[in-house]
């Protein structure tokens, strides 16, 4: 049976004449380009078998040689009847005829290489490809044989027709036509009846063991085309795709915070964990589905938009819960709700409206437009302290420089200087009279009145120093760590006022002496310091002068004004250091875990609240007491309501804050940011 192919230079149809032997190229009979015989051959070896014309005028059907020990299980084509020959016609001789004639030349072979071809003249049969592609080989194991006759390693060969099994290429030993029962026994494997009720049992080996299993089964059952090797090759191109619908996750949540001016490295978190998720989907889609690529596209992209909706439907829903606390933030400042009741002794006054009068200020500028920046001061900002009459605030640096702003003046005057200390000012705050000004620092409290500069104030030393705000009868009182003890001393505030003048032969500061102090009736032991070692945390007076000092596995320790002791609290389980006080009498206090334990002026249990996942570095009550800010090392702000114990507003900074505090009102909230202080709207702020 001839082959038929095309010549790829001029598309010209060629035949292949029976019989060719394999050579390394031919020619074109018409362009005479070289032509690669070998894909043709080795398909030709496995055509259907078909009659061949024998002398006689009976086809027969050419028989292979029987296998060593077997008779012929393969099946035949019945040889076709003989036909009968027809009548020869009648020939008068002639004396010419008679002659006898010389045999015609035989042609001379054509060598085997660049041999031309004969042109294909027949109608191409439609549907039919242009040139014969090679049959899909596949190493398989023979494991099981009714005839025992085969049994070990081979291939197998898929073909329109039907299944070769062979241990040489174009040599095959066994035939499987299509309509055999078979049926997968176990996973790779096939088991295969033969028409003679012949039972093979093979298994396929490689990658694609299992897929190609059942597609031979369906295959033999008529149920699919015969398995090509394009359907089990891995498309590794696909990976790019699968790459670029990955990353097409990533741009959804960066989008969203560009336009919503979310937090960015938020956003970077959340896109990279949808980039990754999507990208091993679609590896996933790449290295193990069998669909073809416009399937495997179409897969993917029903994966991204399902990530896309995820990932829509929960930032639909936070930046709602964050409008919503926005609203009622908005609405809290336009109309104020009811407000824990302060008491007589210490009201709260509200914001005053600005004299159109006199030139606006940094709050008037604030509420204005959103923020207004004072100057830049000599160092890093690090303590904010407000008066307890609302008008000004204090100021300590980096550098223990200190400051006093009134919070009515133009913002073109400048700032009141203040004490100076020795050491960074970690804390700086009024008394409840608003007259006195105290800077804390590492090594003590420095003291002098509000106006006016002092060149020798009045120290208090100890590490640390608690100062009472409350003034008993013209005394300040003070609880310091000194030693191994907590000392609870009183200071006249006529030594504040009008404090010594320097010595020149002496410290810097000016100290008082032992008549200026009064001593209890009993002192209690440093809590912080059991055998000599680190001191409390933090030490600072509460309501009724209570005095808390932190230990270092974040117990509290509580004293009454007579420094008589009271059961430790343990509601906090890590280092407590941040601490504030509201004009109410509250008290909170920030640990290194980020829990916020707010304690009431009645007494009670702290309620402890999960309100950052990093160390609390600052707090700062409300005038009103209502609203609690608190903040961290890494630039988070949280403005948290003490009633319901929820966050009202969450904001990131650019920089970590050192230092907040309200005033004059709810709606004002002051920051310390490196060198400068910021005064912004709340509603500006949490935009």
């Amino acid at each position: 049976m001839a082959v038929r192919l095309v010549c790829k230079a001029c598309g010209k149809r060629l035949k292949l004449p029976d019989g060719a032997a394999r050579a390394r190229s031919a020619k074109c009979p018409k362009c005479m380009a070289p032509i690669d015989l070998a894909a043709a051959l080795e398909a030709s070896a496995y055509l259907p078998t078909v009659a061949i014309s024998k002398p006689g005028g009976v086809a027969l059907a050419p028989k292979p040689a029987a296998l060593i020990g077997e008779e012929d299980p393969l099946p035949y084509l019945p040889a076709e009847p003989p036909k009968p020959a027809k009548p020869a016609a009648p020939v008068t001789k002639t004396a010419e005829a008679q002659k006898p004639t010389a045999p015609a030349p035989k042609p001379e072979p054509l060598p085997l290489d660049d041999a031309p071809l004969s042109l294909d003249d027949d109608p191409a049969p439609e549907g039919a490809p242009p040139e014969p592609e090679p049959p899909f080989r596949m190493p398989v194991l023979v494991l099981a044989d009714s005839a025992r006759q085969i049994v070990g390693a081979c291939s197998a060969v898929f073909v329109p027709h039907g299944l070769f099994l062979e241990h040489e290429p174009m040599q095959p030993f066994l035939y499987v036509p299509v309509g055999c029962p078979a049926e997968v026994p176990a996973p790779g494997e096939v088991l295969i009846v033969l028409p003679d009720a012949r039972a093979v049992t093979v298994r396929f080996a490689g990658r694609a063991a299992r897929p190609l299993a059942r597609d031979a089964r369906a295959f033999l059952a008529g149920e699919r085309p015969a398995p090509a090797a394009a359907e089990y090759r891995r498309k590794w191109w696909m990976l790019w795709a699968a790459l670029i619908f990955g990353l097409g996750l990533a741009v959804g949540p960066l989008a969203l915070t560009r336009i919503t001016e979310l937090n960015r490295d938020l956003a970077l978190h959340v896109g990279a964990v949808f980039a990754g998720l999507g990208l091993l989907a679609n590896v996933a889609v790449v290295l193990f589905s069998r669909r073809a690529v416009p399937g495997q596209l179409v897969t993917m992209a029903c994966a991204g938009a399902v990530g896309t909706g995820v990932f829509l439907f929960g930032a639909t829903a936070y930046l709602l819960g964050i409008k919503t606390g926005t609203d009622a933030a908005r609405a809290s400042v336009e109309q104020p709700q009811a407000q824990t009741p302060v008491p007589p002794d210490h009201p709260t006054p509200g914001p005053t409206p600005p004299d159109p009068a006199r030139p606006p200020s940094h709050v008037d500028r604030a509420r204005a437009k959103g923020v207004s920046v004072l100057e830049d001061g000599p160092a890093e900002v690090t303590a904010l302290g407000l008066a307890a009459d609302n008008n000004a605030l204090a100021i300590g640096y980096l550098d223990g420089t200190t400051r006093v702003w009134p919070l009515d003046q133009p913002t073109f005057d400048a700032m009141q200087p203040g004490p100076k200390a020795d050491g960074p000012v970690t804390r700086i705050q009024f008394d409840s009279s608003s007259r006195f000004l105290f800077a804390t620092t590492t090594y003590g409290v420095v003291a002098a009145p509000r106006g006016g500069v002092v060149m020798s104030p009045a120290k208090i030393p100890g590490g640390p120093v608690a100062v009472a705000p409350d003034l008993a009868s013209e005394r300040v009182r003070f609880a310091a760590v000194r030693g191994n003890t907590i000392q609870h001393r009183f200071l006249a505030t006529t030594f504040i006022a009008n404090p010594p003048k320097k010595d020149k032969d002496k410290t810097a500061f000016t100290f008082p002496g032992k008549g200026d102090e009064v001593t209890p009736g009993a002192s209690a032991p440093d809590p912080g310091k059991p055998n000599g070692a680190a001191g409390p945390t933090f030490l600072a007076w509460g309501a009724g002068n209570r005095l808390f000092a932190g230990l270092n596995d974040g117990a509290i320790a509580i004293w009454t004004d007579t420094m008589r002791p009271e059961p430790q609290s343990r509601d906090h389980k890590a280092t407590v250091k941040a601490w504030a006080r509201a004009g109410t009498g509250d008290f909170a206090t920030g640990d290194e875990q980020g829990n916020v334990g707010v304690w009431s002026a009645k007494g009670g249990k702290p309620t402890v609240s999960s309100v950052l996942a990093t160390p609390i570095t600052a707090l700062a009550f409300a005038p009103s007491g209502a609203r609690l800010a608190v903040a961290d090392g890494t630039g988070w702000l949280v403005i948290w309501d003490v009633a319901t114990n929820k966050a009202l507003h969450r904001v990131k900074r650019p920089a970590p804050v050192r230092a907040v505090a309200f005033g004059p009102a709810d709606d004002v909230v002051i920051l310390g940011a490196r060198n400068t202080v910021e005064v912004w709207s709340v509603a500006e702020l949490v935009k």
